[in-house]
């Protein structure tokens, strides 16, 4: 009589212990490096954001400077044509009256200007708004031209 030993293949179908602790293993340290990457992308979003929102400051406040024509300061910020003026400003870009509160300060540079002419200056955004600018975390410059006549 003949017995029957069963064969390797007929149990082919599960998976050894060994292949699972290594797939566990392989899966553990993809996760580990998926998460320790997490912190520097949402740095990199935070400072993109940050970034976009100094531009569209930059913008506005460039805008207000055109439209204010010959005025010695412009209308919506109130900032000064001649020397440096330095305005607090939340995060959507709003006037605020003190740097208690504010996301952005920008800073305003004029080279001196008589009468009715081009006017050529820089308008410097950094933040936070509360930290000097050499010491702020970061910051967009912008060069203005305006024409006074």
């Amino acid at each position: 009589m003949k017995t029957h030993i069963p064969s390797r293949a007929s149990h082919s179908g599960a998976f050894a212990l060994i292949e699972v602790s290594l797939a566990l293993g392989i899966t553990g340290f993809a996760l580990v490096a998926i998460l320790g990457l997490l912190p520097i992308g949402l740095d990199s979003n935070r400072n993109s954001a940050a970034q976009t929102v100094a531009a569209n400051i930059a913008t506005q406040i460039e805008g207000d400077l055109r439209t204010s024509g010959t005025l010695a300061q412009s209308i919506r910020y109130g900032i000064l044509m001649t020397g440096t003026s330095q305005v607090y400003l939340d995060q959507t870009g709003v006037l605020l009256p003190n740097s208690q509160n504010c996301r952005y300060r920008a800073t305003t540079s004029f080279l001196s200007a008589t009468g009715r002419q081009a006017v050529c200056g820089t308008v410097k955004i950094t933040w936070p708004g509360q930290a000097a600018p050499t010491n702020s975390s970061g910051s967009l410059t912008a060069f203005v031209a305006l024409n006074r006549n």
